[in-house]
């Protein structure tokens, strides 16, 4: 996974290793993410900090997973306006439809560890959909555009990103994604 953040550029900000010059924009790419993982509604007690995919699913009833990252944004200069912002994942395995439903990215506003997370101790996230994109085929990049204002909330306090289906406990049929992480 990586986070790509476009900002704009007066010539007065050092290079950092991870830029691209884009003209008056620069593009920061943070790699790999300090955490990650994904919960489970069915095994409500359980952790996934050490798996290999992040899980994101819906299915009817309960057995939604959603998954959760986090960047260092520490690298990104204090003070500049941010002109845009995309998380890509690797798209590993996937089941169901892939013209049903989307994957939709939401702010995290607490504290988590990958390692203790689970269902019943999961962060509280925004409703506010921080961006959204159709579902991904196995073997592909899915790139989601995030809302800078909500990236710039999340700079404040940054407690990562929750994926999720746009809709949940829909279908009788299992959709799920299986995104490559940074174990």
């Amino acid at each position: 996974p990586s986070l790509n953040v476009n900002f704009a550029y007066l010539g007065i900000i050092k290079f950092l290793k991870a830029e691209e010059d884009h003209g008056t924009t620069r593009t920061l790419v943070l790699q790999p993410p300090t955490q990650d993982t994904f919960v489970r509604e069915s095994l409500p007690n359980s952790t996934a900090g050490d798996s290999t995919a992040m899980s994101v699913r819906q299915l009817d009833p309960n057995a939604q997973r959603h998954g959760y990252i986090q960047f260092d944004l520490s690298p990104i200069p204090a003070g500049i306006d941010i002109v845009s912002a995309i998380l890509e994942m690797y798209v590993s395995s996937r089941t169901g439809d892939p013209t049903v439903y989307s994957v939709d990215i939401h702010r995290v506003v607490s504290s988590w560890n990958e390692a203790t997370i689970t269902w019943n101790n999961a962060s509280t996230w925004v409703s506010t959909v921080m961006g959204s994109t159709g579902e991904g085929t196995k073997g592909t990049w899915q790139d989601w555009t995030l809302s800078t204002a909500e990236f710039v909330q999340m700079q404040s306090s940054n407690y990562g990103m929750m994926l999720k289906y746009n809709l949940e406990n829909a279908d009788p049929d299992i959709d799920a994604h299986f995104y490559v992480t940074k174990e």
